[in-house]
């Protein structure tokens, strides 16, 4: 990214998994980057993966601190005080769909894939489906979760996922041109208001569906064996479809 953009721009870099110490730690840098005089906060992942959700080696009995911190972590950015612009260069999966979808832009490269495959392990994507909501039509939201196959980054466009498909070569410039643009609106201080504007004029209470469902996935992997299988699975690597 260029000098000009760097000092419009924080970046956060999201880690591969999400799990309590992974989510903690991307709390206090979203607290950092909102501090910053920088007025746009990107936010990208590295290795090829922008994030691929919940860890789960950590369903069951480890479920509920982390879901706690990640509902904090998605209000905290619902009320972000600068805009937010995702890039995704790879794989993004459950959790880190939500992620995506709380922010304002979303650029992703052609070989960028997008899946929620939290029902294939038996529980729903509950905490994160009003974000996800807001950029998918029901029906195509229904039907992500419901096959749990990826999509691609022509798909994600198409159907709101994301904003715009930009090549791997000129990604940068792409981000930094992004960047300059959001910066103006940020800088001349409208983003916290449009933040209530939106949030007053939302048919859901996002905050509340945020909490709700999350309250609801805890239950569920922390219920009977679901969390044991899901851990089995990220241990063995067996499909969930071949449960007995």
């Amino acid at each position: 990214m260029g000098i000009a953009a760097r000092t419009l721009s924080v970046t956060v870099t999201l880690p591969a998994a999400l799990s309590c110490a992974t989510i903690d730690r991307l709390q206090l840098e979203f607290q950092v980057a909102f501090a910053e005089p920088s007025p746009v906060v990107v936010l990208q992942g590295e290795n090829g993966i922008f994030c691929e959700g919940m860890d789960l080696s950590i369903a069951g009995a480890g479920v509920c601190g982390a879901t706690r911190s990640f509902v904090e972590l998605l209000v905290a950015l619902t009320k972000a005080p600068k805009p937010l612009l995702s890039f995704v260069d790879g794989v993004a999966r459950g959790g880190g769909l939500g992620i995506l979808c709380a922010s304002d832009v979303v650029l992703c490269t052609p070989q960028s894939e997008f899946s929620l495959p939290e029902a294939l392990y038996g529980f729903l994507p509950a905490a994160i489906f009003p974000l996800i909501l807001d950029r998918l039509s029901p029906q195509k939201l229904r039907l992500l979760i419901v096959d749990g196959l990826s999509r691609g980054a022509e798909w994600a466009e198409r159907n709101g996922l994301v904003d715009e498909i930009v090549a791997s070569e000129t990604a940068n410039a792409s981000v930094s041109g992004w960047v300059r643009r959001l910066a103006r609106t940020s800088r001349a201080g409208a983003v916290p208001a449009l933040r209530s504007l939106c949030a007053r004029n939302s048919p859901l209470d996002v905050e509340g569906s945020i909490k709700t469902g999350a309250a609801e996935t805890a239950a569920a992997l922390s219920c009977g064996d679901l969390g044991e299988r899901i851990r089995t699975f990220a241990a063995s690597g067996v499909a969930p479809w071949d449960w007995s």
